[in-house]
């Protein structure tokens, strides 16, 4: 082969090792070059999610130099559970099981909220069951998912109707099993959030009623073990950078938006249209997440869903605020 060419080819190959080394560089002290770390999303495949449901699907991890591969569950309570037991680095989670779990003594960091939602909660009942009203539901055997935001949301939705947990035959069953079991007809009703509401109302058509209630305003946030945080602040800031460019992205691409989450869910975009003007998608850390902590947290204690000697904790301990602060200190309140 001609000398002129194989000079040629060596340059090639120079340039691309030096381009790949560049790709896989991350700032350090020493400016060593060093391969990115994989990370685990623990995601719950709910609209709560969306802010990194976006961030997933538009790239914005990778654009902030991320790997990061997101396992979905049917939960926030399930995400959660599996970034405690080591599986997962970040979670996305409603606050209830953060209440569960820090009144139980395990330990982690809240390093945002990013969505809100007054409607995304509800309970679905069968009106052929006998169920016309709230009140009705004495003596019913309704389902919900013991320990998520969904068994809070019973618990007040019950006594502000003049109910306790003692007048219903309370059933535990994951959320996708609840619209089947109503459907079939072996419970009256269920307190869960979207998809499952919309799915059974779907199939039950005009001998379903649904319930809101403005009395709850869910919180999903973004969390991490504490060990984790303390080892990589760096990463944490890269994936709060993430989220803000999903925020602005959703904020000016409303239609796409939807779409995007409503085929990740895989359901229809009616069932987000209805509900998507009570969803607030902001990265913030502020003080009405204490607040729901502090209320839900009194709420177990007074409803032994915890041990008796329990103490609500400061949870301003839980919350990691450096990382948004020096990214937008606007954004932190607490």
């Amino acid at each position: 082969m001609n000398k002129k060419y194989l000079f040629m080819i060596l340059i090639i190959l120079i340039l691309v090792v030096g381009a790949s080394l560049l790709l896989i560089k991350i700032n350090s002290p020493t400016g060593a070059v060093v391969t990115e770390k994989h990370y685990i999303l623990a995601q719950s495949m709910a609209p709560g999610s969306t802010p990194t449901i976006i961030a997933d699907k538009k790239g914005f991890f990778a654009k902030e130099g991320l790997d990061i591969e997101v396992k979905p569950f049917t939960s926030g309570k399930l995400a959660f559970d599996a970034l405690l037991g080591g599986s997962a680095d970040f979670a996305t989670v409603a606050e209830t099981p953060l209440v569960y779990a820090s009144l139980n003594g395990q330990e982690f960091y809240i390093i945002a909220t990013m969505t809100y939602s007054n409607s995304n909660t509800k309970i679905i009942v069968r009106k052929d069951h006998g169920i016309l009203s709230p009140q009705d539901l004495k003596g019913k055997k309704v389902a919900t998912f013991i320990g998520s935001n969904a068994e809070f949301f019973m618990s007040e939705f019950l006594t502000r109707n003049g109910l306790s947990t003692n007048d219903v035959k309370i059933v535990n069953l994951r959320p996708p099993e609840m619209p089947t079991a109503l459907i079939n007809g072996d419970i009256d009703a269920f307190f869960a959030w979207e998809p499952h509401v919309y799915n059974a109302k779907k199939e039950l058509g005009d001998n379903a009623e649904i319930y809101r209630g403005d009395f709850y305003t869910e919180t999903f946030n973004i969390v991490v073990r504490k060990d984790f945080a303390e080892a990589n602040p760096k990463t944490i800031e890269k994936f709060i950078m993430a989220l803000l460019d999903s925020e602005e992205f959703i904020q000016n691409n409303r239609d796409a938006s939807v779409k995007i989450v409503a085929d990740y869910l895989t359901v229809d975009s009616a069932v987000l249209e209805n509900i998507w003007q009570g969803f607030s998608f902001k990265i913030v850390l502020d003080t009405f997440l204490l607040d729901s902590l502090n209320n839900q947290a009194e709420w177990a204690i007074k409803n032994d869903k915890v041990p008796a000697e329990s103490k609500i904790p400061n949870y301003t301990d839980f919350v990691y605020k450096s990382a948004l602060m020096r990214i937008n200190n606007e954004a932190v309140t607490i």
